[in-house]
């Protein structure tokens, strides 16, 4: 929720789906009193209103998660490019130069991991795989994390670099 910039707790939620859920089933009394076949149609649906807070979270999530892939060649672009000129420069650095230049949605995501870095690079990227459980992030955070750690694997870079490319196109 929090990473949703979404201000309800999960207890909130839940509150929510109580409410959808009785006046739901109001309506559905109400629906029986007419006609037995609406009132069954009404009770079969009200799983589907007990879900819906919980369904409209995920679908955001998903969007924010297939948006951050679909923009994932272009920041891989400029921390691969860094890399490549220098080893040593500081993910949060190249991270906050791209900032500026990143949609809405990317943008939010990369706030994230820059709050993230204040615990370090290492906590960042695992944070980032926890919230964007994706085989391509996964290899990106394990690349980046040799990277931190002095592993010397532009070729690796580069591999990924082009599939990256190679998939957009």
């Amino acid at each position: 929720l929090n990473r949703l910039g979404i201000e309800h707790t999960a207890e909130d939620i839940r509150k929510m789906q109580i409410l959808y859920t009785g006046a739901f089933l109001l309506l559905v009394i109400f629906l029986f009193m007419i006609s037995a076949l609406l009132g069954v149609i009404g009770f079969a649906c009200v799983i589907l209103v007990w879900n819906l807070p919980v369904n409209m979270i995920k679908t955001q999530i998903k969007e924010r998660n297939d948006e951050f892939l679909i923009r994932l060649d272009e920041l891989y672009t400029v921390i691969y490019n860094q890399y490549k000129r220098k080893n040593d420069e500081h993910l949060g650095k190249i991270i906050s130069a791209y900032i500026p230049t990143a949609s809405n949605i990317m943008r939010k995501e990369l706030m994230l991991v820059m709050r993230d870095i204040e615990s370090g690079e290492d906590y960042a990227l695992k944070q980032l795989r926890s919230r964007i459980p994706h085989p391509l992030i996964l290899r990106f955070c394990d690349m980046i994390g040799n990277n931190l750690e002095g592993v010397d694997n532009v070729d690796v870079m580069e591999n990924f670099y082009l599939e990256l490319k190679q998939a957009r196109d």
